[in-house]
């Protein structure tokens, strides 16, 4: 992947896992939503095969802007948060106290993604992919993967939720239950079930970039059978 420009206070409808030289990407149900990831599964449809979390305001905080965002939309992210299940994906941002969603949902207009993006501003949400679901599961109309906690039992082997950068975790069969946790730079740590025996192997990567090829392309540690 080519290399990606970081844009200052702008919405990224692409959520991007991996670049060179990267560095920085409930109260309800079983989930308390106590922690930002925690939080983000409210928002996500419940039996979701496959969750991705990205935490950019704590990016933000360590690094001084947001990961490459490719938009020319202002809206600041406090995390950023997807969902798969088969063909149908759910896409979730949180925006910050400050955004404005009426100069927001004009904006959108006037761009190609405008039909594609859902507002939910009693949320505080952007949405995206199957926005009907999404608008469902934000007006707790359909259930959540934080009502149903099919995550509990990954999130439990994450080093540190509270201080999670990003998180990604899969329940596909012969992938999963698999799960990267990336806290900061020296934590960082993969969690896997896999195998014939469900043994489960814990390994810290020496680096971020590394970590990140191995998930996106599911080799070594997150191998599917």
């Amino acid at each position: 992947m080519g290399s990606m420009t970081h844009t200052p206070g702008r919405l990224a409808l692409a959520l991007c896992l991996l670049a060179p030289g990267w560095s920085g990407l409930a109260a309800c149900g079983l989930l308390d939503g106590s922690s930002r990831v925690e939080e983000a599964l409210e928002y996500l449809p419940a039996g979701a095969t496959s969750v991705t979390f990205v935490d950019r305001a704590a990016l933000e905080d360590r690094d001084g802007e947001p990961y490459a965002a490719p938009l020319t939309i202002d809206a600041r992210v406090e995390w950023e948060a997807f969902a798969t299940t088969g063909d149908d994906t759910v896409r979730v941002w949180k925006l910050d106290d400050d955004t404005d969603f009426e100069a927001l949902a004009d904006a959108l207009k006037n761009t190609p993604e405008g039909d594609a993006v859902r507002l939910v501003p009693d949320e505080r949400l952007a949405v995206a992919g199957d926005v009907d679901t999404a608008v469902a599961v934000a007006g707790d109309d359909e259930d959540s993967l934080a009502d149903d906690g099919s995550y509990a039992d990954l999130l439990d082997e994450a080093p540190d939720q509270d201080g999670l950068e990003f998180a990604g975790m899969t329940l596909e069969a012969g992938c999963g239950p698999a799960a990267l946790f990336v806290v900061t730079d020296d934590v960082v740590r993969a969690h896997s079930a896999l195998g014939p025996d469900a043994s489960t192997e814990d390994t810290a990567f020496a680096d971020r970039a590394t970590a990140y090829a191995g998930w996106v392309a599911r080799s070594g540690i997150f191998a599917c059978d």
